[in-house]
């Protein structure tokens, strides 16, 4: 999504949405959000489900924490506390002993988070249909066979679409979060090779060739992908790139830029493409994000209702997970599922490379989390909301307030979360005019 350019008189503005550098405390929730990642809540860990709703009191804890300011794609993300993928996982439902009948995605009931329905009834509870929060694998599956005869087949999982290298067939198959709520995308695919290339490339309800253009908003959120082709026998040479890519301006820009054009045609004849307004036709094609890419493993594709039919036959699922276990779905045995004990050092959300400091105050004393009064905030920069991960309040004075993130103090001069070789500037440079002043 690249900067788009204005200009007002004198004054150029460039507009982009924010790119990251997640690492790996920054886990994915279930909104397209991520962890904030610096302690404390903002941890992606397994914490008492009770402590965001009381109504979930005598539920399964499950991992969550506090968000982000930003999603993925750049936008406010919408919840202070989410659903998370804990280290060393590739995907998390909330209730992993509960039955999903459906994939893990962007279903018509919660368009903006991932969800699966779940079965009617479980054999130890009722579920009543309802919809369970989940955070799906990221990336496509499928299978290549290179140039090579001699080489084995390769398969793939959680890779991003974007397939280079000497091939004479390629499968492909996952899902595409088309971001429709933030912004207007065109998508193709670009496929690379001889005449004679045997293709079947399909975008949800669509069917392409090769540069064919299709607009989100002739998809649903999330949209099929499924591509298929295969190169020329040998010795005619293979094809050498497959890529899905797209071009993307922000909500509403598009037809703002159309309207203008319509009511001074005059100024743009003019002006022309990029002389004091965006060329919108010159917006770059780029490829597709790993974000938006989810992929559905072996064992969820016998649920999938696929508009091709490609993934309709019955696939033998594995044990454990928690969607097509219909042996299970009668059974009056609840399956345990335990999730890993977090390390100390998790729990505690601390850096070790960091020194408390005597003059260091990291409490803030604003409220993040009350039940009570119904506060679910997200903190400040710099900040973190404390929490000891269950619904014991006794155990912590501060319980429920936003503090330092480790590393930091409060200052109040500065008014806010400040590095520690700051605040030490402050309360130097504070006893220093002092001492002069008494002088």
């Amino acid at each position: 999504l690249d900067p788009q350019v204005r200009k007002d008189g004198d004054i150029e503005v460039r507009a982009q949405p924010a790119r990251f550098d997640w690492q790996e405390g920054h886990a994915r929730t279930s909104h397209g959000c991520r962890c904030k990642g610096v302690g404390f809540a903002s941890d992606c860990r397994v914490k008492d489900a009770g402590i965001l709703n009381k109504k979930e009191a005598d539920d399964e804890p499950y991992p969550w924490c506090e968000t982000a300011d930003l999603d993925d794609m750049g936008q406010p993300c919408p919840v202070a506390f989410d659903l998370c993928v804990p280290p060393g996982e590739v995907s998390v439902y909330k209730r992993p002993s509960e039955v999903c009948i459906d994939y893990c995605g962007r279903h018509d009931a919660h368009p903006e988070k991932d969800t699966c329905p779940m079965a009617a009834a479980s054999g130890w509870s009722w579920s009543g249909g309802k919809d369970m929060e989940c955070v799906p694998p990221q990336g496509v599956s499928g299978t290549i066979k290179r140039a090579d005869f001699s080489q084995e087949e390769e398969h793939f999982e959680g890779s991003l679409f974007n397939f280079q290298g000497r091939m004479r067939t390629l499968s492909v198959s996952g899902r595409l979060l088309t971001l429709k709520a933030a912004f207007d995308c065109n998508f193709r695919f670009v496929v690379e090779g001889p005449p004679g290339l045997e293709m079947q490339l399909s975008l949800g309800p669509h069917f392409m060739k090769s540069g064919d253009i299709i607009d989100s908003n002739e998809l649903s959120d999330e949209a099929w992908i499924e591509v298929d082709i295969i190169g020329p026998p040998a010795p005619l040479e293979p094809f050498n790139l497959t890529r899905l890519e797209q071009q993307c301006w922000r909500k509403g820009e598009r037809e703002r830029a159309e309207a203008d054009e319509k009511s001074q045609p005059a100024y743009s004849k003019l002006v022309g493409p990029g002389m004091g307004r965006p060329d919108y036709n010159a917006v770059p094609w780029q490829m597709v994000r790993i974000e938006q890419l989810r992929y559905t493993p072996k064992w969820e594709m016998q649920h999938v209702d696929h508009p091709h039919d490609i993934l309709s036959k019955p696939i033998q699922h594995t044990s454990g997970s928690p969607m097509g276990r219909e042996a299970e779905v009668l059974t009056d045995k609840k399956p345990a599922h335990k999730w890993p004990e977090p390390s100390r050092v998790a729990r505690q959300g601390a850096n070790q490379t960091y020194k408390d400091l005597w003059t260091c105050s990291e409490f803030v004393g604003e409220k993040c989390v009350d039940l009570k009064h119904k506060v679910f905030r997200r903190c400040a920069q710099n900040q973190v909301c404390e929490t000891n991960g269950t619904s014991d309040k006794s155990s912590k004075e501060h319980y429920g307030f936003c503090r330092c993130k480790k590393g930091f103090c409060f200052s109040w001069t500065l008014k806010g979360c400040v590095p520690q070789p700051v605040h030490a500037q402050v309360v130097v440079s504070k006893l220093f005019n002092d001492t002069m002043l008494n002088k």
